[in-house]
Protein backbone atom coordinates (compact mmCIF):
# COMPACT_ATOMS: atom_id res chain seq x y z
CA UNK A 1 0.00 0.00 0.00
CA UNK A 2 1.61 3.04 -1.08
CA UNK A 3 0.45 7.16 -0.62
CA UNK A 4 2.26 9.70 -1.53
CA UNK A 5 -0.62 11.97 0.31
CA UNK A 6 -0.64 13.31 4.15
CA UNK A 7 -1.27 10.80 7.34
CA UNK A 8 -2.73 12.02 10.27
CA UNK A 9 -0.10 9.73 12.34
CA UNK A 10 2.70 7.61 12.16
CA UNK A 11 0.93 4.76 13.94
CA UNK A 12 -2.46 5.38 12.21
CA UNK A 13 -3.28 4.15 8.66
CA UNK A 14 -5.14 7.00 6.17
CA UNK A 15 -7.12 6.31 3.08
CA UNK A 16 -6.97 9.49 0.63
CA UNK A 17 -10.43 9.55 -1.02
CA UNK A 18 -9.71 12.96 -2.39
CA UNK A 19 -7.57 15.93 -3.22
CA UNK A 20 -7.55 19.56 -4.19
CA UNK A 21 -7.10 20.68 -7.32
CA UNK A 22 -4.20 23.27 -7.90
CA UNK A 23 -3.72 26.16 -10.58
CA UNK A 24 0.02 27.12 -10.10
CA UNK A 25 0.78 30.60 -12.22
CA UNK A 26 3.62 32.98 -12.76
CA UNK A 27 3.45 36.91 -12.61
CA UNK A 28 6.26 39.16 -14.49
CA UNK A 29 5.93 42.72 -14.15
CA UNK A 30 8.86 44.71 -15.89
CA UNK A 31 10.26 48.04 -17.05
CA UNK A 32 11.01 49.42 -19.80
CA UNK A 33 14.46 50.20 -17.78
CA UNK A 34 17.74 47.78 -16.33
CA UNK A 35 17.95 47.45 -13.21
CA UNK A 36 18.25 51.28 -11.50
CA UNK A 37 20.17 52.45 -8.55
CA UNK A 38 18.06 53.60 -6.05
CA UNK A 39 20.27 56.75 -5.03
CA UNK A 40 20.31 58.16 -8.60
CA UNK A 41 16.53 56.55 -9.74
CA UNK A 42 14.84 56.23 -6.60
CA UNK A 43 11.26 58.10 -6.78
CA UNK A 44 11.74 59.16 -10.80
CA UNK A 45 10.28 55.60 -11.91
CA UNK A 46 7.68 53.46 -11.48
CA UNK A 47 9.10 50.62 -9.81
CA UNK A 48 7.68 47.07 -10.83
CA UNK A 49 7.79 45.77 -6.88
CA UNK A 50 5.32 48.12 -5.81
CA UNK A 51 3.72 47.11 -8.74
CA UNK A 52 4.01 43.61 -7.57
CA UNK A 53 3.85 44.09 -4.28
CA UNK A 54 -0.08 45.77 -4.67
CA UNK A 55 -1.23 43.00 -7.28
CA UNK A 56 -0.60 40.82 -5.06
CA UNK A 57 -2.45 42.62 -2.28
CA UNK A 58 -5.23 42.61 -4.39
CA UNK A 59 -5.66 38.81 -4.34
CA UNK A 60 -6.98 38.68 -0.70
CA UNK A 61 -8.85 41.23 2.09
CA UNK A 62 -7.53 41.82 5.60
CA UNK A 63 -9.24 38.22 6.57
CA UNK A 64 -7.71 36.14 3.73
CA UNK A 65 -10.48 35.88 1.79
CA UNK A 66 -9.50 35.54 -1.95
CA UNK A 67 -10.95 38.54 -4.19
CA UNK A 68 -11.07 36.92 -7.29
CA UNK A 69 -14.66 37.65 -8.41
CA UNK A 70 -16.60 34.05 -8.35
CA UNK A 71 -14.25 32.08 -6.20
CA UNK A 72 -16.55 30.85 -3.24
CA UNK A 73 -19.65 30.43 -5.90
CA UNK A 74 -19.45 26.57 -6.47
CA UNK A 75 -17.82 25.18 -3.37
CA UNK A 76 -19.75 22.58 -2.17
CA UNK A 77 -21.34 22.85 1.23
CA UNK A 78 -19.59 21.27 3.91
CA UNK A 79 -22.20 18.33 5.08
CA UNK A 80 -22.92 17.43 9.04
CA UNK A 81 -21.49 14.00 8.07
CA UNK A 82 -18.60 15.42 6.93
CA UNK A 83 -18.55 17.56 9.99
CA UNK A 84 -18.19 14.30 12.22
CA UNK A 85 -15.63 12.98 10.75
CA UNK A 86 -13.69 16.03 10.73
CA UNK A 87 -14.49 15.92 14.80
CA UNK A 88 -13.54 12.46 14.84
CA UNK A 89 -10.13 13.02 12.92
CA UNK A 90 -9.85 16.03 15.38
CA UNK A 91 -9.73 13.85 18.75
CA UNK A 92 -7.35 11.49 16.68
CA UNK A 93 -4.84 14.30 15.40
CA UNK A 94 -5.48 16.45 18.64
CA UNK A 95 -5.86 19.34 15.71
CA UNK A 96 -8.98 21.42 15.85
CA UNK A 97 -11.43 20.48 13.04
CA UNK A 98 -11.85 23.94 11.44
CA UNK A 99 -7.65 23.13 10.71
CA UNK A 100 -8.34 20.31 9.02
CA UNK A 101 -11.15 21.63 7.34
CA UNK A 102 -9.00 24.06 5.76
CA UNK A 103 -6.26 21.99 4.65
CA UNK A 104 -8.30 19.45 3.52
CA UNK A 105 -11.43 20.38 1.23
CA UNK A 106 -11.38 24.03 1.55
CA UNK A 107 -10.60 26.57 -1.43
CA UNK A 108 -6.98 28.50 -0.83
CA UNK A 109 -4.71 30.86 -2.38
CA UNK A 110 -0.89 30.43 -1.43
CA UNK A 111 2.19 33.48 -2.85
CA UNK A 112 4.80 31.08 -3.04
CA UNK A 113 8.10 33.59 -4.06
CA UNK A 114 9.05 36.89 -5.46
CA UNK A 115 12.25 36.74 -7.05
CA UNK A 116 13.99 39.79 -8.60
CA UNK A 117 16.38 40.59 -11.68
CA UNK A 118 19.70 42.44 -10.70
CA UNK A 119 22.44 41.80 -7.77
CA UNK A 120 19.56 41.56 -5.00
CA UNK A 121 21.12 44.55 -3.18
CA UNK A 122 19.70 47.04 -1.50
CA UNK A 123 20.88 49.76 -3.47
CA UNK A 124 19.13 48.42 -6.92
CA UNK A 125 15.50 49.02 -8.25
CA UNK A 126 14.51 45.75 -10.45
CA UNK A 127 13.83 46.36 -13.57
CA UNK A 128 11.69 42.99 -13.39
CA UNK A 129 9.68 41.22 -10.75
CA UNK A 130 8.45 37.77 -10.81
CA UNK A 131 5.92 35.85 -8.09
CA UNK A 132 4.78 32.17 -8.11
CA UNK A 133 0.94 32.01 -7.06
CA UNK A 134 -0.88 28.92 -6.65
CA UNK A 135 -4.98 28.49 -5.99
CA UNK A 136 -6.22 25.19 -4.48
CA UNK A 137 -10.02 24.05 -5.43
CA UNK A 138 -12.03 22.01 -4.43
CA UNK A 139 -15.75 20.29 -5.16
CA UNK A 140 -17.72 21.54 -7.13
CA UNK A 141 -15.59 24.53 -8.53
CA UNK A 142 -14.51 24.35 -11.99
CA UNK A 143 -11.06 24.27 -13.16
CA UNK A 144 -11.86 26.52 -16.49
CA UNK A 145 -13.71 29.21 -14.80
CA UNK A 146 -11.12 29.53 -11.92
CA UNK A 147 -8.21 29.62 -14.25
CA UNK A 148 -9.95 32.68 -16.65
CA UNK A 149 -11.34 34.31 -13.40
CA UNK A 150 -7.58 33.89 -11.67
CA UNK A 151 -6.05 35.66 -14.55
CA UNK A 152 -9.00 38.27 -15.67
CA UNK A 153 -8.30 39.42 -11.95
CA UNK A 154 -4.94 39.74 -12.26
CA UNK A 155 -5.12 42.16 -15.39
CA UNK A 156 -8.35 43.83 -14.29
CA UNK A 157 -6.18 44.97 -11.10
CA UNK A 158 -2.85 45.90 -12.77
CA UNK A 159 -5.15 47.98 -15.37
CA UNK A 160 -6.25 49.81 -12.12
CA UNK A 161 -2.64 50.59 -11.28
CA UNK A 162 -2.28 52.19 -14.54
CA UNK A 163 1.35 51.75 -14.43
CA UNK A 164 3.95 52.04 -17.44
CA UNK A 165 5.39 48.92 -16.77
CA UNK A 166 4.55 45.67 -18.23
CA UNK A 167 2.30 42.51 -16.50
CA UNK A 168 2.77 39.16 -18.08
CA UNK A 169 1.08 36.17 -16.18
CA UNK A 170 1.22 32.57 -17.03
CA UNK A 171 -0.88 29.25 -16.00
CA UNK A 172 2.40 26.59 -15.70
CA UNK A 173 0.35 23.92 -14.94
CA UNK A 174 -2.98 22.96 -13.80
CA UNK A 175 -4.90 19.59 -12.02
CA UNK A 176 -8.75 19.23 -11.33
CA UNK A 177 -9.75 18.23 -7.91
CA UNK A 178 -10.92 14.69 -6.94
CA UNK A 179 -13.36 12.99 -4.67
CA UNK A 180 -14.04 9.53 -4.26
CA UNK A 181 -16.84 7.70 -2.17
CA UNK A 182 -16.49 6.08 1.07
CA UNK A 183 -19.08 4.10 0.60
CA UNK A 184 -17.90 2.64 -2.39
CA UNK A 185 -16.98 -1.14 -2.95
CA UNK A 186 -13.36 -0.07 -3.47
CA UNK A 187 -12.68 2.55 -0.78
CA UNK A 188 -14.31 -0.59 1.28
CA UNK A 189 -12.21 -3.68 0.28
CA UNK A 190 -8.85 -0.76 0.92
CA UNK A 191 -10.71 0.04 4.43
CA UNK A 192 -10.86 -3.75 5.39
CA UNK A 193 -7.37 -5.13 4.17
CA UNK A 194 -6.08 -2.20 5.61
CA UNK A 195 -7.61 -2.82 9.37
CA UNK A 196 -6.59 -6.34 8.61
Amino acid sequence: LVSNSTWIGEDKPCITYGLRGVIHCELEISSNHPDLHSGVEGGAVVEPMFDMVRLLASLTDGQRTVQIPGFYDHVRPQTEEEKELYKLLSNVTRRPAASLSSRWREPSLTLHTIEVSGPKNATVIPGLVKSQVSVRIVPDQDLDTITKALVAHLESSFEILQSPNNLRVTVEHVADWWLGNLDDHWFQSLESAVQD
